[in-house]
């Protein structure tokens, strides 16, 4: 089974893909020529990317991108540093920066998530065009949600060594 130092090593290489895809994407941004992905019709991320839509603020939404998985990749790696384990629903054990950094891990994939549904209905509804490499950024931004939510699910939570995921000074023994 994984651990979940595992699945904080998988949500940042999944995060690192996804960079990647934002990287591509802010170059088709700001590139003049078509891209891979003008596949033509309804499947077109030179019209998703480079459309009204394609900015937010004068930023471009790829570039918020990149930076949105660049520091979940960042707090995935973080979360991997420390040695003592994560009670997930627990205040009274366990490492307080280590909640902490699981909870800014949360939110920023959850917003990401949900920014990502936006971006999916105004292709849909508005747009009227799809972006594939916004589809695999949707895939990935949905799989690491996911994973940041379950990790407190994983077996032997960042495990001490003892196989047990907690402190030996936090197990009890009724005799």
């Amino acid at each position: 089974p994984m651990r979940a130092r595992h699945i904080a090593l998988l949500i940042a290489i999944l995060a690192s893909i996804g960079a990647l895809v934002s990287l591509y994407l802010l170059w088709g941004h700001y590139t003049t020529g078509p891209t891979f992905c003008k596949i033509g019709g309804a499947v077109n991320c030179d019209l998703v990317n480079r459309g009204p839509y394609g900015e937010i603020l004068g930023f471009p939404v790829s570039g918020i991108g990149f930076l949105g998985y660049v520091f979940i990749a960042a707090l995935a790696l973080l979360l991997q540093k420390f040695q003592r384990p994560v009670l997930c629903n627990s205040t009274k054990n366990g490492s307080p920066k280590l909640r902490i950094t699981l909870s800014i891990l949360r939110a920023a994939t959850t917003l990401g998530f949900l920014f990502s549904l936006y971006l999916l209905y105004l292709e849909l509804f508005v747009i009227l065009a799809i972006c594939p490499f916004c589809m695999v950024s949707l895939i990935l931004i949905t799989i690491i949600t996911t994973l940041a939510w379950a990790i407190c699910l994983a077996p032997n939570r960042w495990s001490n060594g003892s196989g047990t995921g907690v402190e030996p000074s936090a197990i009890t023994h009724n005799t």
